[in-house]
């Protein structure tokens, strides 16, 4: 996504996908009703960032007239510094951190999407960086947003704290944008945005 302001866009990618996808169709014998509850299953498997194994699966109920569908998935060990090349266009970078697991399983349709997320991870460190230059590092803003972040997901002794996805979706945006916005809004209440 190329935001207002920005040269370039922040990127994201995948290594080695491979993709298997059941019961598609355009006949008109899937409308009949002995085919409506039958859903499209498509599961996924790839290197996010090159780096890191990630497991996706989605569940489309065709027929249903709220464009209902599911995904759910998990992600193993990786740098948390890896996602320095997704923020580029913000005022955030990630000075260190490793997520050990992030699982995730969420319900949407064409109005919304909601779930939950289980995050995983250890020493989130990072800085917020100056709006004018976007290189340097505002020292006092970086501290007091460390305060406020969780370190670590789950802290010795306590139990996970379970991230909430939810975002609501505008009329024209994309399948795939829903399931990023939800999945952010999963990370921020995790780490305690």
């Amino acid at each position: 996504e190329h935001q207002t302001g920005f040269k370039t866009p922040g990127k994201i990618y995948f290594n080695d996908v491979n993709v298997v996808a059941l019961k598609i169709s355009n006949t008109r014998a899937m409308s009949k009703k002995s085919h409506r509850e039958t859903p499209t299953i498509v599961k996924s498997s790839s290197y996010f960032m090159g780096k890191s194994l990630f497991k996706a699966s989605f569940i489309f109920s065709i027929h249903d007239a709220n464009d209902s569908f599911s995904f759910s998935g998990s992600l193993e060990k990786f740098w948390i510094a890896h996602l320095n090349s997704i923020l580029k266009n913000s005022y955030l970078k990630v000075e260190s951190g490793m997520v050990k697991k992030l699982v995730f399983h969420a319900r949407a349709n064409k109005y919304r999407a909601r779930g939950t997320l289980k995050f995983f991870y250890n020493k989130l460190k990072v800085s917020l960086l100056k709006r004018r230059h976007r290189i340097k590092r505002d020292g006092a803003a970086s501290f007091i947003a460390n305060q406020f972040l969780k370190n670590d997901n789950p802290k010795r002794g306590r139990s996970l704290r379970l991230g909430y996805m939810h975002h609501r979706r505008t009329p024209y945006e994309s399948m795939l944008k829903l399931i990023w916005k939800s999945f952010l809004s999963g990370i921020k209440t995790s780490v305690g945005l």
